[in-house]
């Protein structure tokens, strides 16, 4: 067996000698047709011309068969090689014969664009267009026509204002190659970065079609925008000599600069003084970038950016180089918004020498020990108590410290790019000045008093203000860190990860409650490999002792010296329905008595909130829990207003009555004040966030194509299909219920909830009828029948199949389908135009919101009719075939009524002559057809108008054409 190419022009068929070799001999090797013919290859007859002969010595020969080329399209083909003897001495084995496989792939017909991208400019006169003409090829067989179909597909270029594209159908005439088809490129005045559109070829016809192609059409600006360019390279130096002319190499440990000619501190400047100032063009009026080389030798952007430190300012952060790095800048000019052409400057390398806070050793791994402590102290000038955090740490050239209350698990957690950064860590150095959650962090950006600058440029803005507001924190003549944060106990608690245990010592007639803040530390520096992360970590611990009880003395004439102390403890704390909150507590007295509310016109018991003495607050004593000794009582307070924190300090002030142990009353004194401490705020509600995905509702005939939109008459099945426009590929979409309806008076039901219009899915004066026809989940509630006639409504996935085939099991899920009999609706004579509406469910593959349909489910499923949660609804008009549209969008079918009275009409005029009563027959026509006319279109252009309309709301008519992308040959 041989297989050849059409292409190849020959095949051959080698023949093997064996036994005695010393003679010469001869065999025969002709060919047979098979499903090849001689139109294909050139036969061998089966005749001495077909002799192959053997010399003495020679074992093989070549049986060679010519393979004829041509430019038709075949399936593969095969034809036959046989051996036959002339000599009777020589023996032939069992290989006789040879099949000879053809194949001809080369001539397979596909049509496709020249060239898969064209480049066009804008033209520079606005008046005239620029013209483009793209090629298609039509290659391999072309003994038929073709026609194709160009269509043009908008990207970052638009339409009929960036291009002309006209949709358009090319003719392939037989034996024909090539095609021309023209574009036409427009000028719209705005200065923009390179635009693009897509042109896409269509099959119109089935044919054996490879594939279809596209070509990409790239616009671009005119030669002005973006050709400035600076007339020498910027230069890099270090920012500590940024004022002065240094040819030293740049130190570690601070800034690098680069500086254009348009930059004073160049030392070309006043050369080129004059042109930058023509252009507008300075230092800041410039954008800039950095490349850093790599363990390759070339040079690289910075990918991974720190927070702090961007890398398309003037100045680079010394935390991105070390000594013997290699770094470049690049500069643009700026002219008028319009970024010009980028200028590199000399690569420098980075001194392996100076610094301005070396390391004890060189290329050292590891950090010195940092100091921390932690303080319960006033806060600031409002005297509020808090937590003071100090941390000192020494400082090494082209090294950060990166602090945190949570663990730095990795180094891409202080990039500029990690979007949960600021989440995680809500008590650190690594956050900018909108990232802030407390109102005094490690990085107080409130502070911005001047600072005493160690060295050059330190505090400039040129450094950006984020870098300027964390270098604050660093001493460069100590090379010291010293970082100081303050938190409230609830900030510590909530955000910082803090969390606190108590501990009693009943020998020592003490408690102690212990607040423990973790404090993680990682020491961040640059390698060719990637960021290096030290880490280390401790705990900071504070103790807060108080006693637990008070010894009295003596009896109850003791107590007069205002020692009226009890026992207060808070038994139940929560947030009610309307958002106040409601606090329960206990009391019972250090002494014989008890605490009455008030002294009527003197003095009353009450709750004031120290931290917000705006939240009015209302006490109530309950009642009394003992009836003798130290009374223990029930007291309640709540608030009057919702607040969204509660948390603060609660002075309860009581008013003390003495029971004197000879008599049955009691004396009041004045009022004693407790203290509570609150921690309390509202939980907020989470945030739905939702993706908008489009539907397309369409209706087919049963039976017909997709693209099929006739109307529909009676015994005619709808295919009704909701999909999800464009497809998703973890979306499923599930019709749940579907209703019919028809308007009153010509009203065209909407969806829009705000105007209280619910479509078809709410009894409403304006409808005539609205039926349910189906409920995936209570198939018992649908209406079956509708004037004794079935509906025969059903879910259905095979509508499905008539929109998207059997393509892909993502499409089939995205999608699905009802059908029902149409012919019911045809039974009422006074019916009006009707509409179908569709509630579907639209839910994640492989979730647990994934909708089953087991009978569990079902039973345990209520949706309300007008509420939909994770649902979404559709509508489409339905169009009947025996419709007359009247003036107000109404179907006029002729009523019973108006039949009986027709044919009493006819009766009475049964003595009209003939003749006359055709004559009046004809006129009567004529009339009543030209004022159906004239009322028919007023009526469908006043349809189309509300129809128009009515797609403002929820449900969408979006038109949608699948469309292969390949058509593959057989």
């Amino acid at each position: 067996m041989y297989k050849v190419k059409e292409t190849d022009g020959f095949v051959n068929a080698e023949i093997i000698r064996s036994g005695d070799l010393m003679t010469t001999s001869s065999v025969l090797c002709y060919t047979s047709e098979n499903l090849a013919s001689f139109d294909d290859f050139v036969p061998r007859p089966r005749n001495r011309t077909s002799e192959i002969v053997f010399l003495p010595g020679v074992a093989k020969e070549n049986c060679i068969v010519k393979i004829l080329n041509d430019d038709v399209h075949e399936r593969e083909e095969d034809f036959v090689l046989h051996l036959k003897c002339f000599n009777k001495n020589i023996k032939l084995k069992k290989k006789l014969s040879a099949t000879i496989y053809i194949n001809d792939e080369e001539d397979e017909e596909i049509i496709r664009f020249e060239n898969n991208h064209y480049f066009v400019k804008e033209p520079i006169n606005s008046e005239k267009n620029v013209s483009q003409k793209i090629k298609i090829l039509r290659l391999g067989d072309t003994t038929y026509g073709r026609h194709v179909k160009i269509i043009a597909q908008d990207g970052s270029a638009k339409s009929d204002i960036d291009y002309i594209a006209k949709q358009n159908v090319i003719a392939f005439e037989p034996k024909k190659r090539t095609k021309d088809y023209e574009i036409f490129v427009l000028r719209d005045n705005v200065v923009e970065p390179r635009e693009f559109f897509i042109l896409k070829l269509e099959m119109l016809a089935v044919g054996n079609v490879k594939k279809n192609h596209q070509t990409t059409i790239h616009i671009s600006d005119g030669p002005q925008p973006g050709s400035d360019v600076f007339p020498e390279p910027p230069l890099v130096i270090s920012l500590r000599h940024y004022n002065k002319s240094v040819s030293s190499p740049p130190i570690q440990g601070y800034p690098l600069v680069c500086v254009t000619v348009c930059d004073k501190n160049h030392e070309q400047f006043i050369k080129y003084q004059s042109w930058c100032k023509n252009k507008e063009i300075n230092a800041r009026k410039s954008m800039y970038h950095w490349q850093i080389e790599n363990l390759q030798g070339e040079m690289r952007d910075i990918a991974s950016i720190i927070f702090f430190a961007n890398t398309s300012l003037q100045t680079l952060d010394s935390i991105y180089f070390r000594g013997g790095y290699r770094v470049r800048c690049g500069a643009r000019p700026v002219v008028n918004g319009i970024v010009g052409k980028e200028m590199f400057s000399q690569i420098v390398t980075i001194s392996n020498k100076n610094g301005i806070c070396p390391a004890p050793k060189q290329n050292m791994l590891g950090a010195e020990p940092f100091i921390s402590q932690i303080y319960y102290t006033e806060m600031n000038s409002d005297r509020r108590k808090g937590i003071k955090i100090t941390i000192a740490l020494p400082h090494y050239d082209g090294v950060f410290p990166a602090i945190s209350t949570h663990e730095i698990e990795d180094s891409k957690q202080i990039l500029l790019s990690y979007v949960m950064r600021s989440e995680i860590h809500k008590c650190s150095n690594l956050l900018l000045a909108n990232e802030t959650k407390a109102s005094n962090g490690f990085i107080n950006y409130e502070n911005t008093f001047p600072l005493k600058s160690n060295e050059p440029y330190e505090f400039d803005s040129i450094r950006g203000y984020d870098s300027i507001m964390l270098y604050r924190n660093l001493d460069l003549k100590s090379c010291l860190w010293n970082f100081e944060a303050f938190f409230t106990l609830s900030e510590a608690l909530k955000n910082c990860g803090a969390n606190i245990h108590s501990e009693n010592n009943s020998e020592q007639d003490e408690a102690s409650v212990i607040l423990e803040l973790p404090l993680y530390v990682a020491y961040i520096s640059s390698s060719h490999l990637g960021w290096q992360q030290i880490n280390s970590a401790t705990t900071l611990k504070l103790k807060f002792s108080y006693k637990t009880s008070s010894m009295i003395k003596g009896d109850m004439m003791n107590q007069e010296g205002n020692n009226y102390d009890a026992h207060l403890s808070a038994t139940n704390m929560y947030i009610s329905s309307n958002g106040s909150l409601v606090v329960y507590f206990k009391t019972k007295p250090k002494f014989i008595g008890f605490y009455i509310f008030e002294i009527p016109g003197s003095q009353i018991s009450k709750v004031v909130n120290l931290d917000k003495p705006d939240l009015q607050l209302t006490l109530i004593l309950l009642g009394n829990l003992t009836d003798s000794g130290s009374v223990e009582q029930s007291w309640k307070f709540f608030s009057d207003v919702a607040s969204v924190d509660y948390s603060g300090r609660y002075e309860i002030t009581l008013i003390p009555c003495i029971c004197m142990s000879s008599a049955e009353v009691c004396i009041p004194r004045d009022p004693v004040s407790y203290t509570l401490d609150v921690q309390f705020q509202q939980i907020g509600d989470p945030v739905l966030h939702k993706y908008t995905l489009d539907t397309d509702f369409q209706l087919i005939k049963g039976g017909a194509s997709a693209d099929d939109t006739s109307i529909f008459r009676p015994g005619d099945f709808v295919n009704g299909i909701i999909a999800v426009v464009p497809p998703q590929e973890d979306i499923i979409l599930n019709i749940e219920k579907c209703y019919l309806c028809s308007g009153k008076n010509g009203y065209i039901p909407k969806y829009n909830p705000g105007e209280k219009e619910f479509g078809c899915l709410m009894e409403s004066p304006l409808l005539q009828y609205s039926l349910k026809i189906i409920d995936r989940y209570d198939d018992d509630s649908v209406q079956k029948l509708f004037y004794n006639k079935y509906f025969n409504a059903t879910l259905s996935q095979d509508s499905c199949i008539i929109l998207f085939g059997r393509s892909t099991e993502s499409n089939l899920r995205n999608c699905d389908g009802i059908s029902f009999d149409v012919t019911p609706l045809f039974s009422h004579h006074n019916s009006k135009i009707w509409y179908i509406q569709c509630i579907y469910s639209i839910n994640l593959l492989n979730t647990k919101t994934r909708l089953k349909r087991n009978l569990q489910e079902q039973n345990n499923v209520t949706v309300a009719e007008n509420q939909y949660n994770r649902k979404g609804t559709n509508m489409h008009i339905l169009l009947l075939n025996n419709v007359v549209i009247g003036r107000e969008g109404k179907q006029i079918l002729p009523s019973d009524n108006d039949l009986a009275m027709n044919r009493i009409n006819n009766h009475s005029t049964q003595q009209i002559p003939l003749t006359n009563f055709l004559q009046f027959v004809i006129v009567l026509f004529i009339i009543v057809f030209l004022m159906g006319m004239i009322t028919l279109s007023c009526s469908l252009s006043r349809l189309k108008k509300e129809v128009k309309l009515s797609k403002v709301h929820k449900y969408n008519n979006i038109e949608y054409s699948p469309c292969n992308d390949c058509i593959t040959s057989l």
